[in-house]
């Protein structure tokens, strides 16, 4: 027999010729066993135990987006309309000075309670340099879910066109990745042609390579372009058009989604704001505590948390407005901010068939059997019902705080859902007698 076995067409040294850092792979034991699906920390772009690259024009709002990122793996929220799994973050900046974070903490909302599932650390120095930076990350990324590593240049001051020297990086970072079976998010820079800056071996090294972009090339176009360039688990998933607000506030939102107005709210509207948005039927005794204010405080912001669509019913209950009926048609809301019923919608409700009036009494009102239905509906998904100005109930979609994870995805993951602030009209519609 020679010094060399060959199996499988694989080379196999004997264990000692084998060099350091060469593992034999049992091939039997994975062929036997199924293999994991991915398991996404952002459904599609982001998988545990591996490294991503965030790269774009400085000034874009890649630190903002990875923030965002984390915010809504700390509260299991939908990102950008994608999920993402219940979990810890940890943020290591070298790229923003402390009070740009301080800003940023407070703009997102960022609640004293959330702290257990929040690390951020301020770099002054190139960490990744350190010959004790890839234990220091190990420590790190075993108590979380996705590490933020803000950004390549800042924290590392290698030749970024030196291939050996990338390879020597990013097999560090994926080692601490796969060892931790934590994300790994490392933001880096464009150069002058508009692609990542630096060696090609960047992109051979990522499992996956997400490019923040302008749509034009106009300085005033507000949106972006997020494009997955690289995929390495699965298909590139569709390039997201999104736009980041600055002012009291930040907001990330979709380019095709109607424009949040908490950017231009006062910094306490906006915490209102945010706060019914987590939880739909907020009392103004809950919203009053959460933002240390009296109740009668809450009672006079009416018009300024309508005009950041958050209307409230008679009894005192704050959700989000509808986003508007399929067709055209929406609520409405008074000067108060209560929501009323548009026109249309009232006189939809005097066209009943002799069949559908058993349901209606001779005015319109909807009876109290499908009234109580609906409350029933209502309070069984937590929360009280909202009315309409006529008296109607407007019944809104159930809501999950645990959402069904995406095919694909591992099992034992928790995956977010952001509580819908959408009109149930099937619903509205079946409770007036006309489906």
């Amino acid at each position: 027999m020679s010094d060399l076995d060959i199996e499988f067409g694989v080379v196999m040294p004997y264990a000692d010729l084998t060099p350091e850092g060469i593992t034999q792979l049992h091939l039997e034991q994975l062929l036997a066993d199924e293999p994991d699906p991915p398991a996404w920390v952002w459904h599609g772009r982001l998988e545990r135990g591996t490294l991503t690259l965030l790269h774009g024009d400085g000034g874009l709002g890649k630190s903002l987006i990875a923030l965002a990122l984390g915010r809504a793996v700390m509260r299991n929220r939908q990102l950008l309309g994608a999920p993402t799994c219940a979990g810890t973050v940890a943020i290591i900046d070298g790229e923003n000075p402390a009070r740009d974070i301080h800003r940023r903490l407070h703009g997102f909302n960022i609640e004293v309670e959330e702290l257990g599932r929040l690390t951020y650390y301020r770099a002054d120095q190139p960490l990744l340099e350190s010959e004790h930076a890839e234990t220091f990350l190990r420590d790190i990324a075993a108590r979380a879910t996705l590490l933020v590593l803000d950004s390549q240049r800042a924290l590392w001051g290698g030749d970024e066109n030196d291939p050996v020297a990338i390879r020597e990086l990013y097999r560090m970072l994926a080692r601490v990745a796969e060892a931790t079976d934590a994300a790994i998010l490392l933001l880096h820079h464009d150069n002058k042609s508009g692609g990542y800056s630096g060696s090609t071996d960047q992109n051979a090294s990522v499992n996956s390579r997400l490019h923040l972009a302008r749509k034009t090339k106009d300085a005033d176009d507000p949106v972006r372009q997020l494009r997955h360039e690289k995929a390495r688990s699965g298909p590139e998933m569709p390039t997201i058009e999104l736009e980041i607000g600055f002012d009291a506030g930040y907001t990330i939102k979709l380019a095709d989604e109607t424009t949040s107005a908490d950017a231009t709210a006062r910094p306490i509207i906006a915490k209102a704001a945010a706060f019914v948005r987590r939880k739909v039927g907020a009392t103004t005794a809950e919203i009053a505590h959460h933002c240390s204010v009296t109740e009668r405080t809450v009672r006079r912001w009416r018009e300024e948390l309508a005009a950041v669509r958050i209307h409230s019913d008679r009894e005192g209950n704050f959700w989000p407005a509808a986003s508007g009926r399929p067709g055209g048609h929406s609520a409405e809301t008074d000067s108060s901010g209560h929501t009323t019923m548009p026109a249309t919608e009232s006189a939809d409700l005097q066209g009943k068939s002799s069949v559908q009036q058993q349901e209606a009494d001779g005015q319109g009102h909807v009876s109290a059997s499908a009234s109580e239905t609906a409350s029933k509906t209502r309070e069984m998904q937590g929360g009280s019902v909202p009315k309409l100005a006529d008296g109607h109930t407007l019944p809104l979609r159930g809501r999950s705080d645990q959402a069904a994870p995406p095919p694909g995805s591992a099992p034992g993951l928790e995956y977010g859902s952001e509580p819908s602030d959408e009109i149930d009209w099937n619903q509205l519609d079946a409770v007036r007698g006309k489906v």
